[in-house]
């Protein structure tokens, strides 16, 4: 079996097309919704990130600037962002492609910057579309991979400026740190580790492409840094986020929740990881043999893995309209990737001879890896935290189809891909995650405090606004007065309410030792500010696990203010705010 050749208009067309369909809906939809859970924390980064005494991912040092020179304006943030994922995933289609012109010259693969745009999009797979540390990561490790896929096709013949991949690495670099500093340091390992074989033989070449790569990711950071905070401040901050969520983000932690997800991976992905073993092996031997007897057996087993994991995805995402996002639909990536490795084993009984060009397969099991390595460092199961950065997938996706498939076959696998990409786009706006309605079937306008602009939101959504404003126009509640939610329900309630979380935007009662986090964010108020600060519960129990907590919960001097339902999540108890009655 040869690669697929197809022409250019077979190339461009599906992918162009979907591209269009995806951009026209995700800049129709930057209007219309908020969620109040994850979409209301990146905000209230965003708009105000010296407002906190802690920080662990540093995404709004990036973002407040470009924020403030938007005029505040939540929908021009949100274009921005879309605009950032569609860039850098071209960019990146254009990298690999420029590699893969020079390492198999006889596959066309002039349509990936429009496919590496389309994937850009998949970060909108739960519909969070404000920017935040999952999003400057995704473009942080698109650029990346531009940077080591032009160095590589450089160093092959690439007619290619060798300066502009560094620039590549190094500003991809400052992203992921701005990002998620922990996928930093492992995109950093794999540049070094590059850049070592290339010292071997050329020492000259590897300390130039380092140094340019190290400025360009120094100095963005820099000035991301210091145009909000000085530098000790900001390791102050560091510092007081990690001690107060060691739990959750020390390195043990960290590395044991990565083991248990993988422990607890589904066995649908097992099974497609166990048939792509057993097709490598297979084709393998075939090449030694010059015989490939079994190849119906395996094309039948990778397409029993591909339905079973096609199958599982048909089931979450039903679960998904059914019940909406929850914990277990958040998990749609997972079989996303087994459906490109039962592409791959097909690909490779298709077509053995790949087996004998390494250049041509190892970045296809590179980009398979990369949503997990963007995933690595978020207290969220790596599993589902990988959904949000399925953007390789698509890539190795293509690339599968376009060296090992026959042109029918190809043109097949390339439709289906695409149609998975729109299935998930309005799978995501109809049940978006953490709302309570469709995307576009938002109807009221909300008015918030922490942007310009006005949104359409849903109606128990906007309800609960209404209220909240309703609260603090009546008891005189603003921008620096404290309230510490302990209720558990969401940091938009205190965001709406126009009033300041002290030490943290969102008291994260899911994390492993939330009450350590709650003490810590009651006793960065000072006395005076003690005394001024409301309550929001009822208190979840887990905050009064540590002791100041508990006191606090037990303590009198505090009247109750109001009761509220809480529309968007109508299963919750009544959100009950305690004022302080100065005594």
């Amino acid at each position: 079996m040869t690669a697929a050749s197809i022409s250019k208009s077979d190339a461009y067309a599906p992918f162009g097309v979907a591209l269009l369909l995806t951009v026209v809906t995700l800049i129709a939809a930057t209007p219309f919704s908020i969620g109040l859970w994850d979409e209301i924390y990146y905000i209230s980064w965003i708009n105000d990130p010296n407002a906190y005494d802690a920080l662990v991912h540093p995404f709004g040092l990036l973002l407040h600037p470009i924020y403030a020179a938007l005029g505040r304006s939540l929908i021009a943030l949100r274009l921005f962002g879309i605009a950032l994922l569609i860039g850098t995933g071209a960019i990146m289609g254009a990298a690999i492609e420029r590699y893969y012109r020079v390492v198999a010259p006889d596959a066309r693969l002039a349509l990936l910057p429009i496919a590496g745009a389309l994937a850009g999009t998949l970060y909108y797979v739960l519909w969070a579309v404000t920017p935040s540390y999952n999003m400057l990561a995704n473009a942080g490790a698109a650029l990346v991979l531009a940077g080591m896929f032009g160095w590589a096709a450089h160093d092959r013949g690439s007619r290619t400026r060798d300066w502009l991949p560094s620039l590549y690495c190094g500003f991809g670099g400052a992203l992921a740190f701005l990002g998620k500093p922990t996928f930093a340091v492992l995109a950093g390992a794999f540049v070094a580790l590059q850049l070592l074989v290339l010292a071997r033989r050329d020492l000259r070449t590897a300390l130039t492409r380092g140094s340019i790569a190290g400025v360009a990711a120094i100095v963005p950071v820099l000035i991301s840094i210091l145009s909000v905070m000085s530098l000790p401040t900001f390791f102050d901050r560091v510092k007081a986020g990690v001690a107060v969520l060691s739990s959750d983000y020390s390195t043990f932690s960290l590395v044991a929740q990565t083991l248990g997800s993988v422990i607890h991976a589904p066995p649908y992905l097992f099974v497609a990881i166990a048939v792509l073993a057993a097709s490598v092996i297979a084709a393998a031997r075939s090449l030694k043999s010059s015989e490939h007897r079994s190849s119906k057996i395996f094309l039948a087993l990778n397409a029993a893995a591909l339905l079973l994991d096609a199958a599982m995805f048909a089931l979450l995402l039903r679960r998904g309209l059914v019940y909406g996002t929850d914990p277990w639909t958040i998990a749609i990536g997972t079989p996303v990737v087994g459906m490109l490795l039962a592409t791959f084993g097909a690909g490779v009984t298709l077509n053995p001879a790949i087996l004998r060009a390494p250049t041509r397969y190892v970045p296809i099991l590179l980009l398979t890896v990369v949503p997990y390595l963007v995933a690595f460092g978020t207290a969220n199961d790596l599993l589902r935290q990988a959904g949000m950065s399925l953007f390789p997938v698509l890539i190795a996706a293509v690339l599968c189809v376009r060296l090992c498939f026959p042109q029918t076959m190809a043109r097949l696998a390339e439709l289906a891909w695409i149609a998975l990409c729109l299935v998930l786009l309005a799978w995501s706006a109809y049940r978006p995650y953490n709302q309570p309605s469709p995307v576009f079937a938002a109807t009221e306008m909300l008015d918030a405090p922490f942007t310009r602009s006005r949104l359409r939101v849903d109606a128990a959504t906007a309800a609960y606004a209404r209220d909240l404003q309703q609260l603090a126009r009546k008891e005189g509640i603003g921008a620096s007065t404290p309230v510490l939610d302990l209720s558990g329900v969401a940091p938009g309630t205190v965001a709406l309410l126009g009033a300041r979380a002290p030490f943290f935007p969102w008291m994260i009662h899911f994390s492993k030792q939330p009450g350590i986090l709650a003490a810590a964010a009651w006793e960065s108020m000072t006395p005076e500010e003690r005394k001024r600060a409301w309550i929001v519960g009822p208190i979840d129990p887990r905050f009064t696990e540590h002791p100041a907590i508990a006191r606090l919960a037990r303590s009198g001097g505090y009247r109750r203010a109001a009761v509220l339902r809480y529309g968007p999540a109508p299963e919750h108890p009544p959100v009950i705010f305690w004022a302080p009655t100065g005594s």
